[in-house]
């Protein structure tokens, strides 16, 4: 603050450090970019990765509420061998189901993973 109070001469940037601030904020404005691009392939992917989920956990709830009913005494009576028999198909196909959702989730999750571990 001494120097600007006596009036004294305005001292320049050196010259040879000027390019290499130039040159280092040019990095970092190309990392930024890269790394913004890299974002935006994964976002495709991470989306895959939520839906998934939230599939994992409708069926999840799913399968709760069929075993709450097929807990039901009256179920199996013989009367009900019809509603027993739409359980028990419900019950089969829900596992199928989750077992690919499961699968598909494997695979986005491990496809994520080896993209965030490589950038």
């Amino acid at each position: 603050a001494q120097w600007l109070a006596s009036g004294g001469p305005v001292r320049t940037v050196n010259d040879a450090a000027a390019p290499a601030v130039n040159a280092s904020a040019g990095q970092r404005r190309q990392r930024k970019r890269e790394q913004a691009a890299e974002r935006g392939r994964l976002s495709p992917l991470r989306a895959s990765v939520q839906k998934l989920e939230q599939q994992l956990e409708q069926l999840a709830r799913e399968r709760a509420a069929l075993e709450q009913q097929l807990a039901a005494p009256e179920l199996y009576l013989p009367a009900s061998r019809l509603q027993l028999q739409a359980a028990l198909e419900r019950q089969a196909a829900l596992a199928r189901r989750n077992a690919q959702v499961e699968a598909d989730w494997l695979e986005a999750s491990s496809e994520l993973e080896q993209h965030s571990r490589s950038s």
